[in-house]
């Protein structure tokens, strides 16, 4: 009766909050909506000032979708399980090509994470002029938004399996990474932030790599141990373990 009672008390309490939060979204968009009623004309036209400031909006976003993504992916695969788990005949399977796809996933959003933290840094200290042109290439940056809300939904639904097709954000790392290029690669870079990144997905990658590995040494027949193959696997596994304790020791 007590966990009954306690059990309505949070829900109650998370309702209210939920409340509260829609208040508090809907003054928001009041206040914006009020605010552009004084605006001129120009500022609402394409690639003006509101462009420039939806282009700001849109890249810590962005980021933080990538970031929710990873992490339940990491979680609903469990990524950071026993890797004494991850091992034998099963992972010829499906257990073998969901740790490959995950890890892969991973992989794709730290990529993408790092390099939308390089647009962060420039459009933080770029001229009018860089920033203008930037908002002139809004409506075609803010369309690569959908890859990553396309995973959001599966999530929302438990359908993020390893039959999905990655493609749409492999499109879109490469887009911003040439678009970068293109406009910014001139602007004062965060040497500090740029090295979190680079071992974070370095970890990444030693991770993918180490998921394959194991998929490989799945399917060796009891006996095949002296193999060279085997001892390259080996290899590959002890090193990806080594070099992923470097990394972490130098981020702590």
């Amino acid at each position: 009766m007590y966990r009954c009672v306690l059990l309505l008390q949070i829900n109650n309490v998370c309702a209210i909050e939920m409340e509260l939060r829609k208040m508090e979204v809907g003054q928001a968009n009041r206040q914006v909506s009020l605010l552009t009623s004084f605006m001129p004309d120009s500022f609402l036209r394409h690639g003006g000032d509101h462009d420039c400031i939806l282009v700001l909006l849109l890249i810590p976003r962005l980021i933080c979708k990538a970031e929710l993504i990873s992490k339940q992916a990491q979680e609903k695969f469990d990524l950071n399980g026993n890797p004494v788990e991850r091992t034998g005949v099963k992972m010829r399977g499906p257990p073998g090509e969901q740790l490959s796809f995950a890890s892969g996933l991973v992989y794709s959003l730290t990529l993408l994470q790092a390099t939308l933290h390089k647009y962060q840094q420039a459009l933080n200290c770029c001229s009018v002029q860089v920033y203008t042109q930037m908002g002139t290439l809004y409506s075609e940056m803010s369309v690569h938004e959908r890859s990553l809300d396309f995973f959001i939904d599966l999530l929302h639904k438990d359908q993020l399996d390893e039959t999905v097709h990655v493609e749409p954000l492999t499109k879109a790392i490469k887009y911003y990474q040439q678009l970068y290029s293109i406009h910014l690669a001139e602007q004062t870079e965060d040497c500090t932030v740029q090295l979190a990144d680079h071992i974070k997905f370095i970890q990444s990658a030693l991770d993918c790599i180490g998921a394959e590995v194991v998929r490989l040494r799945a399917f060796l027949q009891p006996g095949q141990e002296g193999l060279a193959l085997n001892i390259l696997l080996k290899d590959l596994d002890t090193t990806c373990r080594s070099d992923f304790h470097v990394l972490y020791q130098s981020q702590v």
